[in-house]
């Protein structure tokens, strides 16, 4: 490789480097990462470093994949989020190079695809569902684009594919399925077509070659998942809650037919509603394609297949909709490998700067979330946010226990388990997006943690805006789980701060003992008893 080739690789992949420290909330740049569900996976990931096996130990909603990620960050650094920011990175610069390799493919002759490849980053962390990073959805980003590629490459000669091709998107489908497996939509599509082009052109031999290369990649996945649980006695587990109990509580609807129906458009709506300028362009990509009679139905059913299957779980989130990106990068490198060569040959030297311009400003611009992320060396945002209560409390606790327990009675970890240098001791230890009827289970295991005292401190999230007392938090927590949490804690302090735009008010309770420690903060009443 020419060292001129050489350094047009590495102008961009710095770039992104760069870029990655100022727009992923695991940076060093910022003082942590702000995000619930990030912070809830790093602690899964911290427990399993420390030898905790989840779904037997340690139960929460995610796929063993997406835990074994955050596993090796912990090894990286079980303190902070860098291991995180690390893999985060590894991320990025893959998606770029399937982005790359995707531009290549196509034969862009006057844009290089070095330049080019900026466009599937640029797609990852220049939009509002990217949130802070660390989602299942960012992690699947990659796997989508690159059965994408395959798709790309051989959308007219499905024969021409080959059965190592097939082998690694049968991978690909296995770290998305064992992540999060509403997102699988685009792998169910993609041999779905492959296998009925195979057999309108009578290829059966092929396509039992298919069959098995792509059942391999996925096994040997599924096989290692399988053996790890296996061998610690846990698979049954595994599959019970990662399964059962996610499609049959987690955004179980019980409505009516007609009411699904309406949920499940309303929801598509906000999917793409909420990133209208994308949708927009996607669709522009889509109909000019169509025009010039590109092949365009395949990744259409892809994206509309995928929205579904997102908005299935009945709910929405704000990092949902990054699902569709992906399609995005696929259509604007297309639409660019069609677009009047002559025309454009005059912006030679522009576009590149275009192209990186958009990358690095777009994370700023359509991003709130890192509006609120705060700083390292001022521990505030942008915004004047900040993220002090944990680091409060953490103060607190080691004041009386080297690595405290915690539970999160009514709430999900917002970073306490991290500030604090602990892990979970309890099979539940925050409390899921469940409600009593469709998880029942958590809500008596919070009983017996409770009666039993097991962990020595409980953070409870209250309404902010309210002066704390007993029965702010009574009322903050579920009616099962009221008595034991007050015949066995007391509140000791309590604390309000800004987090991803929303003030939010925790309290923090001690077990009771027969030796009462007070905690003075001249900020904060303390409560000795109800």
């Amino acid at each position: 490789m020419k060292v001129s080739r050489i350094i047009s690789i590495m102008i961009p992949i710095i770039l992104l480097i760069i870029l990655s420290l100022f727009s992923i909330g695991a940076s060093p740049v910022f003082y942590t990462n702000q995000w619930l569900d990030t912070n809830a996976m790093m602690t899964m990931g911290r427990a399993i470093h420390e030898g905790v096996l989840p779904f037997r130990d340690i139960i929460d909603q995610r796929g063993p994949v997406l835990y074994g990620i955050y596993a090796l960050a912990a090894f990286i650094s079980s303190t902070n989020f860098f291991g995180l920011f690390i893999l985060e990175v590894i991320n990025v610069l893959l998606v770029y190079f399937i982005t790359f390799n995707m531009a290549r493919h196509l034969k862009i002759g006057y844009l290089k695809p070095e330049w080019l490849g900026l466009i599937g980053p640029a797609a990852l962390l220049g939009n509002n569902a990217f949130v802070l990073g660390g989602s299942p959805e960012e992690f699947a980003f990659a796997p989508i684009l690159f059965v994408l590629l395959v798709y790309i490459k051989y959308q007219s000669h499905i024969e021409h594919i080959s059965l190592l091709s097939f082998f690694f998107v049968g991978i690909a489908f296995a770290l998305v399925f064992w992540s999060k497996y509403s997102l699988i939509a685009p792998f169910v599509v993609f041999f779905i077509w492959a296998a009925v082009a195979l057999l309108i052109n009578k290829h059966f031999l092929k396509l039992l070659y298919v069959i098995l290369c792509s059942l391999a990649g996925f096994g040997l996945v599924t096989a290692i998942i399988t053996l790890i649980f296996s061998m610690n006695h846990a698979l049954p587990q595994l599959i019970n809650f990662y399964f059962y109990q996610n499609l049959n509580a987690y955004g179980a609807n019980e409505n009516g037919f007609v009411f699904q129906i309406v949920q499940l458009i309303r929801i598509l709506a906000r999917l793409v509603g909420d990133h209208f300028v994308a949708t927009l362009i996607l669709v522009v990509c889509w109909s000019i394609l169509g025009l010039k009679n590109k092949a365009i139905t395949l990744e259409i059913v892809m994206c509309l297949v995928s929205l579904i299957f997102v908005a299935e779980q009945h709910i929405f989130r704000t990092y949902y909709p990054l699902v569709l990106f992906p399609f995005l990068v696929t259509g604007i490198i297309r639409l660019l490998a069609i677009s009047n060569a002559r025309m454009l040959l005059t912006s030679r030297r522009m576009l590149p700067l275009i192209i990186c311009a958009v990358t690095v400003l777009a994370p700023f611009v359509n991003n709130s979330s890192l509006r609120s992320a705060p700083i390292i060396d001022q521990k505030k945002a942008f915004n004047g946010q900040s993220k002090s209560v944990q680091e409060r409390f953490a103060k607190i606790m080691h004041a009386k226990y080297h690595k405290p327990s915690i539970l999160m009675v009514n709430t999900l970890d917002s970073g306490f388990y991290l500030s604090a240098n602990s892990i979970p001791n309890t099979p539940y230890w925050h409390r899921l997006n469940m409600t009593y009827e469709q998880l029942p289970e958590m809500y008596h295991s919070f009983n017996h943690t409770l009666n039993d005292k097991r962990v020595d401190y409980v953070v409870v999230r209250v309404p902010v805006n309210q002066k704390v007392s007993p029965k702010l938090v009574k009322a903050s927590v579920a009616p099962i789980n009221r008595q034991n949490l007050f015949n066995n804690y007391r509140i000791i302090t309590a604390g309000t701060q800004m987090t991803q735009g929303n003030n939010i008010q925790y309290v923090l309770m001690e077990k009771k003992t027969l030796s009462k420690v007070k905690h003075h903060d001249n900020k904060i009443p303390i409560y000795e008893k109800e």
